[in-house]
């Protein structure tokens, strides 16, 4: 099987983001998205985003069954929408045959952190899963859009305790298990240090050095070359593991085969 994750930059690179899925949905069985749009219409007058963006990749993902996860967000999305009709959120795509036996998610941070009183880490911190089954083998796949503040992708208590939240959920469930996404973490922090405890850390495994690229301004600022990850159970068997080079967000998408 085949999984391709990515943080799709709410479209704004559209064409190439559009061509990089058509060119892979023959071959992929679960797609990723974070930091959708969920407009049902377009909307001209925002021109910065691509707000119906999720609506625009299931028409072209006509083969999957969509699973979309809103973020509970007042705000909507990172300062570029002013309309609170454009929902931000994430969604995770399963080509059909493949029947999905359970869904779900969560927030991943406490609503008595300060941030999230403020509403700002509520537009992130969202965690959503599948569940299916395919040749006698249960799946478990999770897809998060990880806390974004505070700024720096350092430890933090939140962040900690999102761990937390994500080890305790994935312990619950059965069969093998994917967790994938844009976690807004440095390689070297605890937070990702127990995830890894649980799980293989591909992108550690095969030794990869960024998941940006060139739109992302920041990238040597802050040596932020790393936010997105992929984390597999022991017994899910990785027949390959990439980071391609392909700039269709700000983001890199990560592709993975599995048994």
């Amino acid at each position: 099987m085949k999984l391709i994750s990515l943080n799709t930059w709410g479209g704004k690179i559209y064409k190439p983001l559009k061509e990089f899925v058509e060119s892979e949905k023959e071959t992929t069985d679960v797609f990723c998205f974070q930091e959708l749009y969920f407009s049902e219409i377009p909307r001209p007058d925002i021109p910065w985003i691509r707000a119906n963006l999720a609506f625009e990749l299931r028409n072209t993902l006509s083969d999957f069954l969509m699973f979309e996860c809103l973020a509970d967000n007042e705000n909507n999305s990172f300062g570029d929408s002013p309309d609170k009709d454009v929902r931000i959120g994430e969604a995770i795509f399963v080509k059909k045959p493949i029947a999905v036996i359970e869904k779900g998610g969560f927030r991943t941070y406490s609503e008595n952190d300060e941030s999230a009183r403020e509403k700002i880490e509520n537009i992130s911190g969202n965690f959503q899963f599948v569940k299916f089954e395919k040749n006698g083998e249960k799946y478990f796949i999770g897809n998060i859009h990880g806390i974004w503040m505070p700024g720096p992708k350092v430890d933090a208590p939140g962040r900690i305790e999102q761990s937390n939240r994500l080890n305790n959920e994935f312990k619950k469930h059965s069969g093998k298990k994917i967790l994938c996404g844009d976690f807004n973490l440095k390689p070297e922090t605890e937070s990702v240090a127990m995830l890894g405890s649980e799980m293989r850390n591909l992108i550690k495994e095969y030794g990869i050095k960024t998941t940006r690229n060139r739109y992302y301004p920041d990238m040597e600022k802050y040596g932020d070359y790393i936010a997105d990850y992929a984390f597999v159970s022991p017994a899910v068997r990785v027949g390959d593991f990439k980071v391609p080079m392909n700039e269709i967000s700000d983001h890199l998408p990560l592709v993975l085969e599995f048994s």
